[in-house]
């Protein structure tokens, strides 16, 4: 799983649309993300940083729920699209992705809603 210093989840904790999942207290995974303006001017787009879900909590769910989460507040917020890159030998996430509504395009990128 991903590693990242604490002041990096502080930033994404204040844009308030990043989300984890706890099983038993303890983080089994989690979706960073923010809203950005360089690919939208009226801050309508969130930018999905990060997706991970630790191996024994794969493919019951967890990442759904998480973008699900994202897709919520994402709503509340008018919210027209989000975005993110994956690597593209991944086909975890390009499944987990694909899953979800979002339309794999290219190699790099990938979209919600599908255009």
């Amino acid at each position: 799983m991903l590693t990242l210093p604490l002041e990096e989840f502080e930033f994404y904790s204040e844009v308030e649309c990043s989300f984890c999942a706890l099983s038993r207290e303890k983080v089994v995974g989690f979706v960073l993300a923010q809203p950005v303006r360089w690919m939208s001017p009226s801050n309508h787009t969130i930018w999905l940083e990060y997706i991970a879900v630790t191996r024994a909590f794969r493919n019951q769910g967890v990442g759904s729920a998480l973008l699900s989460s994202v897709r919520k507040w994402g709503a509340r917020q008018s919210v027209g699209c989000m975005f993110t890159t994956l690597n593209p030998n991944n086909e975890e996430s390009k499944a987990l992705l694909r899953k979800a509504g979002f339309e794999v395009r290219e190699w790099l990128t990938a979209s919600y809603p599908p255009s």
